[in-house]
């Protein structure tokens, strides 16, 4: 077999295609080519760290001309793409969700039966969101009773 031998301009050329960066508007414009990067990308993921923007919209705005951040939601909300977290929380096209149930009929084999206590806190939560709508961490009183073991579970107050 002979081996095939790129340079690094024909490597950078199929790169670049491939993350839909090669040329303007490569998926079309408007909320049809945010489903079109998700499908041909497989996953987007969701970054809820940002100073600019949260890193998925960046994914979009680069390659979709007159990006809408709202368009990402819509689809969720019309059943072409679905957020799952499996190492990382992202964008997947619906027809990809058969491959999931696997996944979650092993986390719920494995799962632990929920505590009564865990059970009262998720009903508070569940309530007071059903209340008052739209709420943060921030908005829970925090009852740690050790400091943060690290970044991923650090709890910011609003001032």
């Amino acid at each position: 077999m002979e081996s095939l031998v790129l340079t690094i301009p024909q490597v950078r050329k199929i790169v670049l295609e491939a993350a839909g960066l090669a040329r303007k508007a490569q998926f079309g414009i408007g909320i049809e080519a945010v489903y079109r990067i998700i499908d041909h990308l497989g996953f987007v993921q969701l970054d809820t760290n940002y100073v600019v923007e949260r890193a998925h919209h960046h994914v979009m705005a680069a390659r979709i001309p007159d990006y809408q951040t709202e368009w990402l939601a819509e689809l969720c909300e019309d059943g072409s793409i679905f957020e799952y977290f499996t190492s990382a929380s992202g964008f997947l096209p619906m027809h990809d969700f058969r491959f999931t149930l696997p996944i979650k009929k092993a986390f719920k084999a494995q799962r632990k039966p929920l505590t009564q206590a865990e059970t009262n806190l998720m009903k508070q939560i569940l309530d007071r969101a059903e209340r008052e709508e739209s709420l943060t961490v921030g908005d829970f009183e925090n009852d740690r009773v050790e400091a943060s073991s690290g970044w991923w579970d650090w709890r910011l107050r609003a001032s």
